[in-house]
């Protein structure tokens, strides 16, 4: 069975990072790469591990990047801090993982649902976002900044 590190990056999340982390404390392994927040984000990550680290507000792909190069895994799931695994999600990966290994592809799109205003946004392109989140380790780099998004140059999957 394939391994799973999931990424977190956080700044200032103590709002959101314990619902997140809640959602994927069922991974090998939780990196979460802290820009130097001042309020209890930090404290409250270390309640679901200790592989805390700060590292100095790089841009998106650089700190995507250097979270990346932290895990040990087979497969990394990047998340933001206020996102959360759906259980159905947990379920699809974890059965994922327990695939035959020659049949896994490189990297995984998946679809993503955005909140704002208290509800589901439906409209536009929005509701139909499937960024690659999951990927083997070293199948591909982060680039560009705000809509950063990983680079893979191998099969993708959804």
């Amino acid at each position: 069975m394939a391994t799973l590190s999931v990424i977190v990056l956080a700044f200032n999340e103590a709002a959101n990072i314990a619902a997140c982390l809640e959602s994927v404390k069922w991974a090998d392994e939780i990196i979460v790469v802290d820009s130097g927040s001042t309020d209890d984000t930090v404290m409250i990550a270390r309640k679901y591990t200790d592989r805390v680290v700060f590292h100095p507000w790089g841009g998106y792909s650089g700190q995507r990047n250097f979270a990346h190069s932290l895990a040990r895994c087979d497969y990394v799931l990047h998340l933001d801090a206020d996102e959360v695994v759906s259980s159905e999600l947990r379920h699809e990966i974890q059965n994922l993982l327990r695939s035959d290994p020659s049949l896994l592809m490189a990297a995984y799109k998946i679809p993503i649902r955005d909140w704002m205003f208290g509800k589901f946004v439906r409209y536009g392109s929005w509701p139909h976002q499937r960024p690659i989140r999951l990927h083997r380790r070293g199948s591909g780099r982060w680039q560009g900044e705000v809509h950063e998004g990983l680079v893979v140059h191998e099969q993708i999957g959804e």
